[in-house]
């Protein structure tokens, strides 16, 4: 496993809503699309 998955399992040991995993699988997603957004805008403003 990588250690990303490892400190996952460590946070959740404890049981939690399907709310909270719902919005939790989200979350690596919204981070991602925001990365590529910044790495996007960024290479716009470089190129105008």
């Amino acid at each position: 496993m990588s250690n990303l998955q490892l400190e996952l399992l460590r946070t959740f040991t404890h049981q939690i809503s399907d709310e909270d995993v719902l919005a939790i699988r989200k979350m690596p997603s919204d981070y991602f699309a925001k990365k590529a957004m910044d790495l996007a805008d960024t290479a716009w403003e470089t190129n105008n």
